[in-house]
């Protein structure tokens, strides 16, 4: 089983990336199912009750999906006099999730497995993300990144649920990720790696230690490595100075400085600043009742330390990125 779940989970990042190579409309279409049915397979080695209900609800949303997109692809072929473009992004925004086509997402998640949340915020947005910057011009991009930037940021306020955070979370971070696309391949893969990287580490200390809601929290013993991992993944997400998504956030800002898209961009960093609320409430909360708990003397110190030695790896990270 545990062969199977490495395999689906290599084949899922394997097609994922490899859509990035070809050129052909009914190819990324045929790699999107079949990361899908990876997906799939993936998830259902965890089955229980309610991830037997998830999956049931994202077999049902993605094969509709798949069959607009499809149906959408040959009527495109055989130039039909309509234009399809914008029917085709909606379906790719009910295929990742986006607002306002995001409910299905939020019901499920807070169900289901850990290791499938992660490859669902990740690898699995990777192939709808690239059609649709293949659909759509900069201009008709921006219009459709204000929503899910606006829901993303103030619904995920509120929540106790962990995934559901994450999951509107997701949503900004997929904005800044079709935002950077306009700038350069390079630029779009190494904020997604960076994401990719701080989602993993907070997925990991999740999935070990069984949480699923912030209320939990205070029922769990932490250590100094938990403690760290949580504190270093917060403020990445919340792009605070000097962290790497600080960094990340300000190359892609830097570059829009001189395109003739300032307005939309602004309103862009102006949802993601509201974002920052329920990453703050999530690690205030955390924090003080780390204090509190045995050993916050050597907590603090200890965290103190790596805080300071993380702050030095954000610096070589921005000057190697600045040096590409």
């Amino acid at each position: 089983m545990n062969f199977l779940k490495f395999l689906s989970s290599f084949s899922l990042i394997y097609f994922s990336l490899l859509g990035w190579c070809v050129n052909s409309w009914f190819t990324l279409w045929i790699l999107m199912e079949a990361s899908f049915l990876f997906f799939v397979v993936l998830v259902v080695f965890d089955a229980n009750y309610g991830v037997t209900e998830f999956l049931i609800k994202y077999f049902i949303v993605q094969i509709l999906s798949g069959v607009g997109l499809l149906i959408c692809l040959l009527l495109w072929m055989f130039q039909v006099s309509f234009n399809m473009v914008w029917l085709n992004v909606i379906f790719l925004f009910v295929k990742i999730g986006f607002a306002p086509f995001h409910f299905w997402l939020i019901s499920i998640l807070g169900k289901m497995p850990w290791l499938g949340a992660f490859f669902m915020f990740t690898f699995m947005k990777l192939l709808p993300l690239l059609m649709m910057i293949y659909s759509l011009e900069l201009q008709g991009l921006w219009c459709f990144l204000c929503l899910p930037a606006l829901v993303g940021s103030l619904w995920g306020m509120g929540n106790s649920a962990i995934q559901k955070v994450l999951g509107y979370s997701g949503m900004v971070n997929g904005c800044w990720l079709l935002a950077a696309s306009a700038i350069s391949d390079s630029v779009f893969f190494f904020f997604f790696l960076g994401y990719v990287f701080v989602l993993f580490s907070l997925f990991c200390l999740f999935n070990s230690s069984n949480f699923w809601y912030v209320s939990q929290f205070k029922f769990n013993s932490f250590n100094v490595v938990n403690v760290v991992i949580f504190f270093l993944g917060a403020v990445n997400f919340s792009g605070i100075p000097p962290f790497l998504g600080f960094f990340i956030k300000l190359m892609v800002s830097f570059s829009y400085m001189f395109m003739d898209f300032s307005i939309f961009f602004c309103i862009l960093v102006l949802f993601s600043l509201f974002s920052l609320i329920y990453y703050f409430n999530i690690y205030f909360y955390f924090m003080i009742i780390s204090f509190f708990s045995s050993k916050s003397y050597v907590f603090n110190f200890y965290c103190y330390i790596w805080s300071f030695s993380f702050f030095f790896i954000s610096f070589l990270l921005l000057f190697f990125s600045l040096g590409f």
